[in-house]
């Protein structure tokens, strides 16, 4: 720069368009304020004249619009303003005329990644580092350098946390909350599945149909299987409920995307209602007709397991086939310890062939539609729509479409005559008819929304696991609540229960490894801003 001056000023000398220099001193200040004048100039038309705050808006997007090309797993957004660190975690009212710009950051920020954002003081910004390009720190965080240790102590008597510091608390919340996930929704499907099946059982004693010679034994498949679905009003109360308390502008903003969307969505709850109401009417009728329904039962975690490699590629370690191995086994033996209410006659021999056959094709459709939920999960789904909605709308409309099926097909079969007997002949009275079919409708619901859950946080397969780690526990409880078999058979009823413990730890271990493993090179990849 001074050379430039002066040679402007020889120019001016040797044209004559500059006198003597009588004060260098003012010389040197008029020089200083052009230039800092026209730096502002370059600057406000780069950037368009605006307020501070909205100027940090728009590098805090493009900032993580780069990231995001980059796919970054992991970002630090540093930003001079502590108002707008405020507002973009906090969220802004419609009205604000900044509402616009915090809508297009929480886009992004809603997205499958960490973003932490933090205030830092302008001292300690270090986006003007001409070591960083664009302000992204690619660098492994542990290797600060001892100069740049004292550059971050004293500015303004706030010390800033390192990268490693604040990332490793991001990391620490997010999978804190990821595990929490996964035990609630498997707590709901233990707690849905045993609902389910005691309330079952007593359904079944009730009306007459654990009797052999009763001719009331083949009939309601097309209620039970439409009971298995009704309650989805329950899981609608819920999602508003969330959406009312728990919803951001990030996730609201997501439906103009979602609508883009909308016939693969539609076709994803189409093809899973029909699933549904496939599997809950063969089931119903296999669990009905066949001696051998919960054997038949058993091979939909190969099923699954196969549907899984072809349509999620998932991949399979020692643990997870440790896993199958023992969750195998504790519904074999738990078959073995116990019985139910509903095993029909062995003389009926039509009807337990198709009742087998029934029981094989439920299972194959149970099976696919859980993989297909994982393909939704990770191809149609928006990733900015929060993962509590994604699970509990799309269980809704899947059980809302089951339910009409149902419904159609008990009217179309004619079986609909027969709730007025049930209802009638009730060993325990009519209100408890009503009762019971409620209380069940709700027990199916949860232990669905819990295997819509743990599908959606880890895959398919971990689901079937969850459910058949479930039988010993299960088979306990109906032994204890209605005495089906002797107790010649604690050996089979321990032994299913300690495969069952095992075989769901073992698949838990499998997912803290692969979790492990994937901090350890998100941390390898950071990125920060």
């Amino acid at each position: 720069m001074a050379l430039w001056w002066g040679w402007k000023w020889r120019c001016g000398n040797v044209f004559g368009g500059n006198g003597r220099c009588r004060d260098r001193v003012k010389f040197l200040k008029d020089l200083a304020k052009e230039v800092l004048d026209s730096y502002a100039g370059l600057r406000d038309a780069q950037s368009g004249i605006c307020s501070a705050p909205m100027a940090e808006l728009w590098g805090a997007y493009y900032a993580l619009y780069l990231a995001w090309e980059r796919r970054a797993p992991h970002v630090e957004l540093e930003i001079d303003l502590e108002m707008v660190v405020g507002i973009l975690k906090t969220g802004i009212s419609d009205s604000h005329p900044l509402s616009y710009m915090v809508r297009l950051c929480h886009d992004f920020i809603s997205r499958d990644w960490n973003v932490f954002i933090s205030h830092v003081y302008k001292e300690g910004n270090r986006l003007g580092d001409e070591r960083n390009f664009m302000g992204f720190h690619t660098k492994s965080p542990d290797r600060v350098t001892h100069e740049e240790e004292e550059a971050n102590i004293g500015v303004d008597n706030q010390p800033r946390e390192t990268t490693s510091t604040s990332l490793n608390r991001s990391q620490i919340i997010t999978t804190r909350n990821w595990w929490i996930c996964i035990f609630v929704c498997s707590g709901l499907v233990v707690a849905g599945r045993i609902l389910s099946m005691l309330l079952l059982n007593f359904y079944y004693i009730q009306t007459g149909r654990d009797v052999c010679d009763d001719p009331k034994q083949f009939k309601g498949t097309w209620l039970q299987s439409m009971v298995q679905n009704a309650a989805f009003p329950f899981t609608a109360f819920l999602l508003l409920l969330w959406r009312s308390s728990f919803s951001t502008h990030s996730e609201t903003s997501s439906s103009s995307s979602c609508s883009s969307s909308f016939g693969k969505l539609f076709l994803l709850y189409i093809s899973l209602g029909v699933l549904f109401a496939a599997y809950s009417q063969l089931y119903a009728i296999g669990r009905t007709h066949c001696v051998f329904f919960f054997w038949i039962f058993t091979s939909q975690l190969i099923f699954t397991s196969i549907f899984t490699t072809i349509i999620n590629k998932q991949k399979f370690n020692r643990w997870i086939i440790l896993s199958m191995v023992l969750s195998g086994a504790a519904t074999g033996l738990g078959i073995t310890s116990s019985g139910g209410a509903y095993i029909p006659c062995e003389n009926e021999g039509s009807k337990m062939s198709n009742g087998a056959w029934c029981a094989f094709f439920g299972t194959v459709a149970f099976s696919l539609s859980l993989c297909i939920m994982q393909l939704g999960f990770q191809k149609v789904i928006p990733t900015t729509q929060s993962r509590v909605s994604a699970v509990i709308l799309m269980q809704t409309n899947a059980s809302m479409i089951a339910t009409l099926i149902c419904l159609v097909g008990l009217f179309v079969s004619g079986e609909f005559k027969d709730i007025k007997e049930d209802f009638e002949t009730f060993k325990k009275g009519k209100p408890l008819y009503v009762l019971s079919l409620i209380g069940l409708s709700l027990a199916w619901q949860v232990m669905s929304l819990g295997l819509v859950g743990l599908v959606c946080l880890a895959s398919s397969l971990f689901s079937n696991v969850v459910s058949f780690c479930s039988t010993p526990l299960v088979n306990i409880l109906l032994v204890l609540a209605f005495r089906f078999t002797d107790a010649d058979v604690k050996f089979f009823k321990e032994g299913a229960l300690v495969a069952g413990i095992l075989g769901f730890a073992s698949y838990v271990y499998s997912l803290y490894k692969s979790t492990k493993k994937k901090e350890i090179a998100s941390q390898s990849q950071t990125t920060r801003v």
